[in-house]
């Protein structure tokens, strides 16, 4: 049904980079219960930012902070760094993904190797690197640390100060 209903994050010639992605999106990112009570609608908020990035970038930017670090974990960490590399490789832009942790990044570079020079992983503490950044950025997404974990909202809120730093 979702190749007949065309392209939904990704330009038309790339119909079955599309249908993957949407797979991974739609099928892939939804989740048990989280443990804040309430599901794991992580398919929801994954489609809703690419839909969006799509209308508003040709070749976006997009800069996660935290990045994949389990094999094909989708339903735990999301496995964003595939995804949003996936998405901006495929519309011509980049995405670079920040991580303190050296095997966590190792992972990642070996998980989306494929993706080419599109995608570079950055081993650095987030607001660092975001402080020092002087590329504009399109899509910033924030994931460095769990939501459920002391301090994340904190933390959250500094790399947001960084990365608007002027």
């Amino acid at each position: 049904i979702w190749m007949l209903a065309g392209n939904r994050y990704l330009p038309s010639s790339y119909l079955g980079q599309d249908i993957l992605l949407q797979q991974f999106v739609r099928d892939w990112q939804g989740g048990a219960d989280n443990t804040f009570g309430g599901f794991n609608d992580r398919d929801k908020g994954f489609d809703c930012l690419l839909r969006a990035a799509a209308r508003r970038f040709d070749g976006p930017l997009i800069v996660e902070t935290g990045c994949i670090r389990h094999e094909e974990d989708f339903q735990g960490a999301g496995f964003s760094t595939l995804l949003l590399g996936m998405f901006a490789a495929s519309r011509g832009g980049g995405l670079i993904s920040v991580d303190h942790d050296w095997e966590h990044c190792e992972f990642a570079r070996r998980t989306v190797g494929c993706l080419g020079e599109a995608v570079e992983v950055v081993e650095s503490e987030s607001t660092a690197w975001l402080e020092q950044n002087q590329r504009a950025i399109d899509v910033l997404y924030l994931d460095s640390r769990d939501a459920d974990l002391p301090g994340a909202a904190e933390h959250g809120l500094r790399e947001i100060e960084a990365a608007y730093n002027e």
